[in-house]
């Protein structure tokens, strides 16, 4: 018994990893009517740092605010981690979990109050992507969209005047942007839209 009970103890030592939100997921709350009982589209992990622990924290994050998360990435083993990690986290009932690509989303129109994406948009056609999301929106839903480009060179399609006109295209409004500098030496930059349909 005694045994048991020091086994238990150790186990009960074992600190449960700690959820770190992006402040691009805390400000989705911020813009939302309501801060719970959203139904969220969440497109991509959060960036994991190099040991992979914060992978999927903003889903993590919403779903425990009570909200209704479809989380979509393209790769089966992010996602495989994402639902493990939440299922650690007691949050696994909020969350729909689909292997997918934001270009084409098989998913309603008019389903979302709103869409987070932290970079899950790179690598995409943006036009298509964007499209997508504006699509599967609620009408007045809201969107928070992070994308990195690069001025002067070509990480995505093009700089930020290339960036809003995909947004505008897409039948999505402008509430807010902002542009941050994340590696001046490489030009590298990221625009932050807070839209709404």
């Amino acid at each position: 018994m005694e045994e048991k009970m020091s086994s238990m103890k150790k186990i009960e030592k074992v600190p449960k990893m700690e959820i770190v939100p992006s402040p691009l997921a805390q400000r989705l709350l911020d813009i939302l009517p309501q801060r719970s009982g959203n139904e969220i589209l969440d497109i991509g992990a959060k960036e994991a740092d190099i040991e992979g622990k914060h992978s999927g924290d903003d889903c993590i994050f919403l779903a425990g605010r009570d909200n209704k998360i479809t989380f979509v990435e393209s790769g089966e083993s992010v996602v495989e981690n994402v639902k493990k990690r939440a299922r650690e986290f007691g949050v696994d009932p909020n969350i729909e979990f689909l292997v997918g690509n934001p270009e084409k989303l098989d998913l309603p129109d008019n389903q979302f109050d709103a869409a987070f994406s932290l970079a899950g948009l790179d690598g995409t056609y943006l036009p298509n992507s964007l499209r997508e999301i504006s699509r599967v929106l609620k009408p007045g839903a809201k969107a928070l969209v992070l994308i990195y480009f690069k001025s002067g060179g070509r990480l995505i399609q093009g700089g930020k005047e290339r960036l809003k006109e995909f947004v505008l295209q897409s039948g999505l409004q402008i509430d807010d942007q902002q542009i941050k500098i994340i590696d001046p030496s490489k030009g590298l930059e990221v625009m932050i839209f807070e839209l709404h349909k």
